[in-house]
């Protein structure tokens, strides 16, 4: 699949249907599947106009219509579309912008304070998501060269800890690969409609919310914020919810027997991953068809998805397309899950990495563990000690570690644990006289939200002897 012949087909069959809706003075308003094509088009000529043709281009806001129109245009015509996230610092921005050799930035908010903070130099193009709001109609439609779909067009970032994070090269082939498995396991079609809150640069709402609506031709709804879900689900009645298991235990909370009302009359599918979904959650919900996937960033997002009526406690059925099996299982059969096929990424822009990554073989060793029975996938752990919230952020335990032993050089151990789905630590100190709280509040100004120290203990040297 080729994202010209997908908006080819969309133009042709869906130009008035309406496709994206967006919150406008309280009220949701769509634009149809032809109006989005065509300010793909014109913004692609823009792009195009400013020397951009070819080049990596960042792109970082929050939902809306102007994302999807700009990653559309660069990943479809003009270029590399670089995903990033508001909760970045603009160091971290800056750096990975460097990294992709990226020449330009499109962005939601004003102008000025985003050109100081990521000094990027005078020839670096600055394009306001406004600007897509008032485009000029454009020449003329499907008018530019299709991409080849083996090529790079998108690049998304695992979450960084102790230093830049991994740039993650997918082709439109490894982005659109997933859709027929999806779609033999959850037959989805224009009478659908899809609440998306998942920001638009995890790959999971990108791909499978986002791409993948623009072939089964299903409407987005997009939220407002993160506190209006609750009744914004109740306003738009969707068909399809899709939630880390987080969400779904904060509706568990909010609604308790009632939870099936919390996602208004339509409801067909809910879809979930990203983290372990507990018993709790899969028996309250047991009412509605609850579908279970797996994947990475590497792998476009999937590569098992549950199918429909499936209700055990697998994370779905391993892709038909994919060859995945279990490396160096042991006497339970717990190994590394490893695996080949289309769905699975180019490579790491650090070609280092990507070498490590991939075996003599050609597979790609996820580090994840687990067991592969009946082509269904039973996580059980990281070969890397992982913790994950239920919010499903990974947090690297020895990358975290390493950077906390760097800072200071007073601590003999430290024991990184979740506690209410918040990080904490124990620190095992040489010298007890030492405070740590400004060797925390350093380590948290660098870090994103989920990966800050929210609470610490602090264990002497002679306890530390004792347990130890």
């Amino acid at each position: 699949m080729k994202l010209n012949e997908i908006l080819k087909t969309d133009y042709e069959n869906r130009r008035n249907k309406e496709y994206i809706f967006e919150k406008k003075d309280g009220k949701f308003q769509g634009r149809t599947f032809g109006k989005l094509i065509e300010d793909v088009f014109a913004l692609a000529h823009m792009l195009l106009d400013k020397g951009l043709g070819g080049a990596a281009v960042g792109i970082i806001g929050k939902n809306s219509y102007a994302f999807m129109t700009a990653d559309l245009a660069v990943t479809a015509y003009t270029g590399v579309s670089v995903m990033l996230s508001k909760e970045m610092t603009a160091d971290t921005i800056s750096a990975l912008l460097k990294s992709t050799g990226a020449k330009a930035l499109i962005y939601d908010g004003e102008p000025e304070p985003m050109v100081k903070a990521l000094g990027l130099g005078k020839d670096f193009v600055f394009i306001s998501m406004k600007e897509i709001y008032s485009l000029s109609a454009p020449p003329s439609l499907f008018d530019l060269p299709a991409k080849d779909e083996n090529d790079c067009c998108k690049i998304v970032f695992s979450s960084g800890t102790t230093g830049p994070s991994k740039g993650i090269m997918h082709s439109q082939k490894s982005i659109f690969a997933g859709y027929p498995e999806l779609h033999k396991r959850v037959p989805l079609g224009e009478n659908d409609t899809d609440y998306l809150f998942l920001p638009l640069h995890h790959t999971y709402a990108g791909v499978y919310n986002f791409y993948y609506s623009l072939i089964g031709g299903y409407s987005l709804y997009l939220s407002s914020s993160p506190a209006a879900i609750v009744s914004e689900l109740l306003e738009v009645n969707p068909t399809i919810f899709c939630a880390v298991p987080l969400v779904y235990q904060r509706l568990l909370n909010a609604y308790g027997d009632n939870i099936c009302h919390a996602f208004g009359r339509n409801i067909r599918y809910l879809f979930t991953g990203g983290a372990a979904c507990s018993d709790d959650i899969r028996c309250a919900l047991s009412k509605f068809p609850l579908i279970r996937s797996y994947g990475l960033s590497e792998t476009a997002a999937s590569f098992s998805i549950s199918y429909f009526g499936d209700d055990d406690s697998s994370c779905g059925t391993v892709f038909e397309s994919i060859d995945a099996k279990i490396y160096q299982p042991d006497e339970n059969g717990v190994g590394e899950i490893i695996l080949k096929g289309d769905t699975v990424f180019l490579g790491y822009l650090d070609p280092a990495l990507t070498a490590k990554a991939f075996d003599e073989n050609g597979y790609f060793h996820t580090g994840d563990l687990g067991i592969i029975a009946d082509r269904k996938v039973y996580i059980k752990g990281r070969k890397k000690k992982i913790l994950v919230g239920s919010n499903g952020k990974n947090i690297d335990v020895e990358e975290l570690s390493a950077l906390l032993y760097a800072l200071n050089q007073n601590i003999n151990e430290v024991k990184l644990y979740l506690k209410n789905d918040r990080l904490n630590a124990d620190f095992y100190v040489k010298n007890e006289g030492e405070s740590m709280n400004e060797t925390v509040a350093r380590f948290n100004k660098n870090m994103p939200r989920y990966q800050q120290i929210d609470s610490f203990r602090v264990i002497t040297d002679k306890e530390f002897a004792r347990l130890k």
